[in-house]
């Protein structure tokens, strides 16, 4: 479970998909579709 103060950058406001807590940097699309996200706390890239 995702509990604790391991939580840094991230929560669950809407039940259970994680949310990144901080701003967005940069987005980006593949040509298959699919859209990529980076977040700056905690760095991380994101598929949609």
């Amino acid at each position: 479970d995702f509990k604790g103060p391991q939580q840094h950058g991230v929560h669950r406001p809407f039940g259970d998909h994680l949310v990144p807590r901080y701003v967005i940097m940069g987005i980006s699309a593949a040509t298959d579709g699919t859209v990529f996200l980076t977040t700056l706390y905690p760095f991380t890239l994101h598929a949609v």
